[in-house]
């Protein structure tokens, strides 16, 4: 996935997180999630 901030990839992440795959939304899902951030640009 890819954003224009990190707080609109960790939104986008969160929502398919919680809605696809059945996570809940907790301090440590998304502390776990902002910790496989990296930045660039993504491939094509």
């Amino acid at each position: 996935m890819a954003a224009d901030t990190k707080e609109e990839l960790l939104q986008a992440v969160v929502e398919h997180g919680t809605k696809v795959h059945g996570y809940e939304d907790t301090p440590e899902f998304r502390e776990n999630i902002i910790k496989e951030f990296k930045e660039g640009t993504p491939p094509v």
